[in-house]
């Protein structure tokens, strides 16, 4: 398996706990957090490739909106980065970062947030990719349509449950900052909140996909009215 799919796969597995603050602790969270910087590092030493190509070609309506969404990722990544580094009181306690704590509390949650979401927007506009990869490596060639529609009925069944999830544990208002602090439902528990972020996590890959598809459409109409 390449190194980049190695790095992606740890970036998503780790995103969900890190989401958690309350529910794996302090210390947890703020370890979790320098692996995710660490492994976006790396994520981005792999497809460095893809900035040097970034003004060049033909800037489709597809190719507008991955840009777009990609540079949006990489600020409010860098948000949460940034401000979790100021706000750190276990692993980097010993560096001088107390200035402008205040502003990094106000910052962090919401920029968390929307790193979530538009990661999961970003891995569904790759997803074609991702599932042919995983062919590849798992020896399955061709396409089998029992196992297509198997897969798209398991998405759509995930994309509702996370949309269910979306509006109980009141996602937008983190997004939004109608909120500072990580509330939980009473009695909530671990793999609840990992259930509960996985399926909403899988709601945007796929409103990703689709809507990737989409784009993917209407660049290729345009191009031939051309």
């Amino acid at each position: 398996m390449p190194k980049r799919w190695i790095t992606d796969l740890a970036l998503t597995v780790i995103l969900l706990p890190l989401m958690g603050y309350s529910l794996i602790g302090e210390d947890v969270h703020e370890w979790l957090g320098l692996a995710i910087l660490a492994l976006i590092v790396l994520h981005h030493i792999w497809n460095h490739a893809w900035y040097r190509g970034v003004d060049k070609g033909r800037m489709s309506i597809y190719r507008a909106a991955q840009t777009l969404l990609t540079f949006l990722l990489l600020l409010s990544v860098f948000g949460s980065l940034f401000s979790g580094l100021i706000l750190s009181q276990y692993v980097l306690d010993f560096l001088p970062l107390g200035w402008g704590q205040e502003l990094a509390r106000m910052l962090h949650l919401p920029c968390a947030f929307w790193s979530f979401l538009l990661m999961g927007l970003h891995l569904g506009l790759h997803w074609s990719g991702i599932m042919g990869q995983t062919r590849r490596i798992a020896g399955l060639c061709g396409l089998s349509r029992m196992r297509t529609a198997v897969l798209r009925l398991m998405g759509a069944a995930i994309a509702c449950c996370g949309l269910l999830a979306f509006f109980r544990s009141g996602f937008s208002d983190y997004l939004l900052l109608r909120t500072h602090f990580l509330f939980f439902p009473p009695g909530q528990t671990a793999a609840g909140f990992l259930a509960d972020y996985f399926a909403i996590f899988g709601l945007f890959v796929w409103i990703g996909h689709y809507g990737g598809n989409g784009l993917r459409r209407c660049s290729a109409r345009k191009k031939v009215s051309q």
